[in-house]
């Protein structure tokens, strides 16, 4: 399933992102892999859709793609 992280920003006003080591290993664990989740490059697991969604302020359908 895609997911809406890169749109969430940029309606939040975010171009790009570049998130600290400390958040990218608690969000996804590496910057490849939060690259490829924000380019819809691979599914994210339940786990990362619960911190990606906290971390934006938002609810997890909100990041879901229909």
């Amino acid at each position: 399933m895609k997911n809406k992280v890169k749109e969430v920003l940029k309606q939040k006003g975010f171009g790009q992102v570049h998130p600290t080591e400390e958040k990218l290993r608690w969000l996804c664990g590496t910057p490849h892999r939060f690259n490829k989740i924000l380019n819809n490059r691979t599914e994210m697991t339940a786990s990362e859709l619960v911190r990606f969604a906290e971390w934006l302020g938002v609810e997890v359908n909100e990041l879901l793609t229909k």
